[in-house]
C-alpha cells in the first residue's frame, strides 16, 4: 500500500498525482514480467517482517530484523 503523501518540499506531486505515478510504476514492473506485491501500511518492523515471510517463509521465524547482513 501507498504510504501518506507527506509534504516534506522534495516531492512536488499532489496526492493525485502521487496515486498515479504509483500505478504507472506498478504497471511497468507487471509489463516487465514482474508481480508486484503490495506491503500494508504498518510498523517498519512489521513490514520488515511480512516482506521476509513473503521472500522465505520457512526461515523467516530465524531471522532477526537487527541480524547483521554482512555476516
Amino acid at each position: 500500500d501507498r504510504l501518506p503523501l507527506v509534504n516534506d518540499g522534495v516531492r512536488l506531486e499532489n496526492d493525485k498525482e502521487a496515486t498515479q505515478i504509483d500505478l504507472l510504476i506498478e504497471k511497468a514492473y507487471r509489463d516487465l514480467g514482474y508481480t508486484p506485491v503490495r506491503v500494508p501500511v504498518m510498523s517498519i518492523e512489521s513490514r520488515v517482517r511480512y516482506v521476509i515471510d513473503l521472500v522465505r517463509p520457512s526461515q523467516a521465524s530465524q531471522l532477526s530484523i537487527s541480524q547483521n547482513p554482512s555476516r
